[in-house]
């Protein structure tokens, strides 16, 4: 990595669609290694747009394929450097969801979280429901990350169902918000509801989201769930991010007799030793040798994860 990091930043209305974020304007700044961390990178960003750091609380990281990524941690903001070549960063900030989230009243929130009040009528299919526009376009600026924000769960969540019973094209993006936000309460039945959205929404899971299945079903004891989602990001190649969980789920699955095949936790393992070469690699650092033996290896932990790093 670079020791000082080109940032193209812009401000776009709560969508990555290419639509929405065409003809927004990009502001750059030159940041230090050091300062690629969300809390200060936030301000450095918020002093760079004139607008308030609490704005900034959805950030998305743009990747070699010109993707989208929803930024989690300071982990995303590396690999968003690291995808372009080790010196130049792609952010935007989904401005208007999150300023509707730090609102007192969010505008239309009340109403899409509501039975039988404004937008909860207006579900196509329904007598009388005749402004999908309108459903999509509180969907489009981030209602459903601000509901999930506000701790609002069951609102975010009736808001993507009508979406999509609507047809209006949900992202991963907004339900790994809604996910993430169901893992910081803990809600284990809002987090399943919120995974199914992607199923019904045509969507495919990653990381983020396989990761915050994981965390809820450890932390909730549903160990048979928590196993299923390791399996499930381990098969699709995801990073594994949260070492500590799969620790813990693995001594409750030994204490508990739930089974679960040593090849899943070796293969875990191994996911987890690379992300934390990755990051060493990368200057930062990496897990501690004592969380990533949270069972026996065959093999030497340290030298497999300096010859990754060397790869």
């Amino acid at each position: 990595m670079a020791a000082r990091v080109t940032v193209k930043v812009r401000v776009v209305g709560g969508s990555s669609a290419a639509a929405d974020a065409q003809g927004a304007p990009w502001t750059l700044l030159r940041v230090s290694e050091g300062e690629l961390r969300l809390p200060a990178l936030r301000q450095l960003l918020a002093a760079s747009l004139q607008i308030s750091a609490a704005s900034l609380t959805y950030l998305q990281y743009q990747d070699a394929d010109g993707d989208w990524l929803t930024v989690c941690n300071d982990a995303d903001i590396l690999d968003g450097v690291d995808e372009l070549g080790g010196s130049t960063l792609h952010l935007q900030a989904l401005y208007r969801g999150a300023r509707d989230a730090f609102r007192a009243t969010p505008p239309a929130l009340a109403d899409a979280a509501t039975p039988g009040a404004g937008l909860a009528t207006d579900v196509p299919g329904r007598r009388g429901s005749s402004q999908p526009a309108q459903l999509a376009s509180v969907v489009g600026r981030g209602d459903i990350q601000a509901l999930a924000e506000r701790g609002e769960l069951a609102g975010a969540i009736s808001l993507g169902e009508r979406a999509v019973a609507a047809q209006i094209p949900l992202s991963t993006t907004i339900v790994n918000a809604l996910l993430l936000a169901c893992v910081r309460k803990p809600a284990l039945s809002d987090g399943i509801a919120a995974f199914k959205l992607l199923k019904k929404g045509g969507l495919d899971p990653d990381g983020t989201s396989f990761n915050a299945i994981m965390q809820l079903g450890t932390q909730c004891g549903d160990l048979p769930l928590a196993a299923k989602a390791l399996k499930a990001c381990v098969k699709a190649n995801c990073a594994i991010t949260d070492v500590r969980t799969v620790g813990r789920l693995r001594a409750a699955c030994t204490s508990s007799g739930v089974q679960v095949k040593e090849g899943l936790w070796k293969a875990a393992h191994r996911q987890l030793c690379l992300h934390s070469a990755r990051l060493q690699a990368q200057g930062h650092k990496g897990f501690a040798q004592a969380e990533l033996c949270f069972f026996p290896a065959e093999f030497d932990t340290q030298k497999w994860c300096r010859s990754r790093a060397g790869s």
